[in-house]
């Protein structure tokens, strides 16, 4: 009898030494009939190929950087418990490294041979707003940001979408073929441009410009801070060695940063948001990723042919 007892005791003290943490939840089989994404892109092109179909939904937060996002246990429950779980691949969501989640319901847009993935050329310090800083180093996951990657992660995303819901084939098909001529739009635009060599505030442009063969020069800038001495003198040292007179910012940067640049190094600003985060409000519709992308290549346009920066 003591023996039993004892036994018990072990055996309760190995269950409570168990509790399951974040990356070890138990997955159940989902029947549920939705989409969780990481991200805006690929929410974008979910829900453009769904239609009212299947409900699309992005867990993280707005405020967020999606790259270093951290979900909380309700976040993975919820997605382990999601009919289908879209990610953007290419080592984009450094979180899923660190949980459990049901690989039959996952899939990766981003399916380039690891040759064609592109890598950072050294690691960079980068803040993206109030969460700190953090390192660019390793595999480059802004693949969306050329409109034929993201023609093939819509595509991707569709066939994974056929096989979970096949009875929506048709509906799924006729929505993903008005996504591409969006797409197949803004590659001609793109591929339309005259690219001048441009600095970057942050390595986000490195598809599109093996794409479209842009000469980009990547920096280290927060769009919201102002620009050190030294920041300026290391930039003017590299327009010196090869004239570089624009500057794309993934956000708007302070007015002082703008006139700096321009006055002293004759440098003009231009937004290009990468898309990676969409604040979802009253009018959503004019502010989705076409719609942005358009308006990052009319402004780009607008610089380039107003101040001869092209030539």
């Amino acid at each position: 009898m003591k023996f039993l007892f004892w036994s018990l005791v072990s055996l309760l003290f190995l269950v409570m030494g168990c509790s399951p943490s974040h990356d070890s939840l138990v997955i159940k089989a989902s029947k549920k009939e939705n989409i969780l994404t990481t991200f805006y892109p690929t929410t974008y092109f979910a829900e453009s190929i769904s239609g009212d179909l299947i409900p699309v939904e992005c867990p993280v937060p707005g405020t967020e950087d999606p790259i270093h996002w951290q979900p909380s246990r309700d976040s993975i429950l919820k997605y382990q418990s999601a009919g289908l779980i879209i990610l953007n691949g290419a080592n984009f969501e450094k979180w899923v490294d660190s949980v459990n989640l049901p690989l039959s319901r996952v899939i990766e847009s981003v399916k380039l041979p690891s040759e064609e993935l592109i890598r950072y050329e050294a690691i960079a310090e980068h803040r993206h707003g109030p969460k700190g800083t953090h390192a660019h180093e390793g595999i480059d996951g802004h693949t969306w940001l050329d409109p034929l990657h993201a023609k093939e992660a819509s595509y991707n995303i569709l066939q994974s979408m056929c096989v979970r819901w096949p009875k929506y084939r048709d509906e799924f098909t006729k929505n993903y073929t008005e996504l591409v001529e969006g797409l197949d739009a803004l590659h001609v635009r793109m591929n339309a441009i005259e690219m001048p060599p441009a600095f970057a505030s942050h390595p986000a442009y490195n598809y599109l410009a093996r794409r479209y063969g842009w000469n980009i020069k990547n920096l280290d800038l927060f769009p919201g801070k102002i620009l050190s001495e030294e920041q300026i003198k290391i930039i003017g040292s590299y327009a010196k060695q090869k004239p570089i007179r624009l500057l794309l910012w993934e956000s708007e940067p302070l007015v002082q940063n703008i006139e700096e640049l321009e006055k002293r190094l004759g440098i003009r600003s231009v937004v290009f948001n990468p898309c990676e985060m969409i604040y979802r409000g009253r009018l959503q519709e004019e502010f989705d990723y076409l719609s942005r992308m358009n308006q990052n290549i009319d402004r780009l346009v607008s610089v380039i042919g107003r101040d001869g920066t092209g030539q």
